[in-house]
């Protein structure tokens, strides 16, 4: 028992603290912007923005202003929203601007595929794909794109801001990933873009999945093409949390399962004779992390009993009844804190446990509903 205690700790130790650590000794010694010609921010290549829709009508026009209201030189963006089944009031407000254009499909197909129409009617040279309830300043879009002048970048992602209180775990999960993200910036190589607001070329979206997670899949597909792959933290994507814990477990699971779909897809990127630096950061960022929940738990448990088996037979109630008083006699908001993240933890052992169940049934995650916040 002792050895998966310290099998599970050691592995969640390296996943948390070891990885990020030799990206920043890496990055140190190593960085790509060292090869990088000056950005001259005076490249303005025809761009069109892409959000896939589905029953937003609380959210739509908030967007819609948000998008058209940039700097960007007017006559060389595009905005293409993709009605995906809309049935409620979503089509006619966007119909009633002239600013934006609408296609629909026939039947409800899913956000990747909707975004898989949006990329075949797309004319910009720069993709921007967004979600309806993310929202951005106004130098968004020029700050996305002025990273193309340099050829060797093949997309470039947002900085995620949330509103959880920060005493949440998921306050500090995002704020580790961006870190994280910055780390691999560095490199040139980051695992993963916000799905809520990135940019990329458009030849390189010719070989999306649609059955594959795109925030993911594209930084594959650079990573095979031996492009780079950046977060920008002057750009900021700013999002609400769920309203609900059905909605927060939903998209979770749909995420994963979607993420593990496409490393399934692309399995050969984890042969470093393919993949380089590449495969060591997916396998460290994306796969032990998805199996941290279960490493934690597992470290926990193991350590729990072992602890117990050394205890004397009445250290154990005793300690039990002292974690039980003190909780009862902590603060409010302390108490609220502890509940939060336990249920944080939980859900996220529950969505990962979800997503291998997809992916193992195979079935394929089709038809979303965007999450409500």
């Amino acid at each position: 028992m002792e050895v998966y205690s310290k099998s599970a700790a050691m592995l969640a130790i390296y996943t948390i603290f070891v990885y990020p650590f030799l990206l920043w000794i890496i990055g140190s010694v190593y960085s790509y912007r060292e090869k990088r010609s000056y950005l001259t921010n005076n490249a303005e290549p025809t761009v069109t923005v892409i959000v896939a829709v589905h029953n937003a009508e609380s959210a739509i026009e908030a967007k819609i202003e948000n998008l058209t209201n940039n700097n960007y030189d007017p006559a060389k963006i595009d905005y293409l929203f993709v009605d995906d089944g809309c049935t409620d009031g979503t089509v006619a407000i966007i119909q009633s601007n002239p600013l934006v254009n609408l296609i629909s499909l026939p039947i409800r197909q899913g956000k990747e595929r909707a975004l898989a129409q949006g990329i075949a009617e797309a004319k910009g040279e720069i993709l921007i794909f967004t979600d309806v309830d993310t929202l951005s300043d106004s130098c968004a879009v020029s700050k996305l794109v002025r990273h193309f002048e340099d050829p060797y970048i093949g997309a470039v992602s947002s900085y995620d801001i949330v509103d959880y209180p920060q005493y949440s775990l998921k306050y500090w999960y995002i704020i580790y990933e961006m870190y994280l993200r910055s780390l691999e910036s560095k490199l040139g190589c980051s695992v993963g873009v916000s799905g809520s607001l990135f940019a990329t070329r458009k030849i390189l979206c010719e070989e999306f999945n649609a059955g594959s997670c795109s925030d993911l899949e594209i930084t594959i597909i650079c990573a095979r093409e031996k492009l780079g792959v950046i977060t920008d933290r002057a750009v900021k994507a700013v999002y609400k949390k769920s309203n609900t814990a059905s909605g927060e477990l939903s998209r979770t699971r749909r995420t994963m399962a979607h993420g593990i779909f496409t490393v399934i897809n692309n399995y050969n990127i984890l042969n470093p004779y393919y993949g380089g630096l590449y495969s060591w950061q997916i396998f460290s960022h994306k796969i032990l992390r998805w199996l941290l929940p279960y490493l934690i738990l597992a470290a926990i448990v193991s350590g729990a009993i072992t602890t117990v088996a050394a205890m004397s037979y009445y250290v154990v109630p005793v300690t039990i009844v002292s974690a039980i008083l003190a909780y009862t006699f902590v603060g409010l908001n302390v108490r609220r804190a502890i509940n939060e993240n336990i249920c944080c933890f939980l859900m996220a052992i529950f969505s990962v446990s979800l997503a291998i169940v997809t992916v193992v049934r195979n079935k394929e995650i089709g038809a979303w509903s965007p999450t409500k916040r």
